[in-house]
């Protein structure tokens, strides 16, 4: 097998385990591509694990699990936020508007961030839609209590790529009900480090 064979071989299929104390319960169906993380909430008995929906250059999308343990320590799922479900939701929410060079993106009527588009060898703005929202979403775990990240994709009239050299990413806490519905909260840009 040579070295472009080895690292075309799909992880589907491959799965997770997840394990506590001595008890290890098996998921097949996770699958575990692009750094998946894990947080314990202690408070609330919650396991969040990410995983890949998709992946590719420009492209970042994942899974939310909501696990827990049972009375024995086995592993379950509890519930899984279909990463579609998220981003219908965030069109309903994210508008935008266009002055020349400069994007603006609202959460309603609130104004989250102003940048100017620095993409000068892609033709101008697509004029059915210009701003993506879905490749670019995943969570943040790491404080127990997740959030969703995303980065809204701009398509121009020339190439098939969307770009996101001057986008800002958004960040919204996600919660999620004991019937497995979920909500997102307020948006807010995340600060660039």
């Amino acid at each position: 097998m040579n070295k472009k064979q080895k690292y075309q071989t799909s992880t589907e299929g491959y799965g997770i385990n997840v394990t506590k104390g001595g008890l290890t319960a098996t998921f097949p169906n996770i699958r575990h591509t692009r750094e998946p993380r894990a947080s314990y909430n202690a408070q609330t008995g919650d396991l969040w694990l990410t995983s890949s929906a998709m992946e590719g250059t420009g492209v970042r999308v994942e899974w939310l699990h909501q696990m827990r343990f049972g009375d024995n320590d086995l592993a379950y799922v509890k519930t899984e936020v279909n990463p579609y479900g998220v981003q219908q939701e965030l069109l309903q929410r994210l508008a935008y508007s266009i002055d020349g060079e400069t994007i603006s993106l609202y959460d309603g009527d609130k104004l989250l961030a102003t940048v100017t588009n620095t993409v000068k060898n892609m033709g101008g703005f697509d004029a059915e839609q210009p701003l993506w929202i879905g490749e670019q979403l995943y969570y943040d775990v790491s404080s127990g209590d997740p959030k969703v990240v995303f980065t809204p994709g701009v398509a121009f009239t020339t190439g098939l790529v969307l770009t996101y050299d001057d986008m800002p990413e958004l960040s919204v806490p996600i919660t999620i009900d004991e019937n497995g519905l979920f909500t997102l909260h307020e948006i807010t840009m995340v600060a660039k480090p």
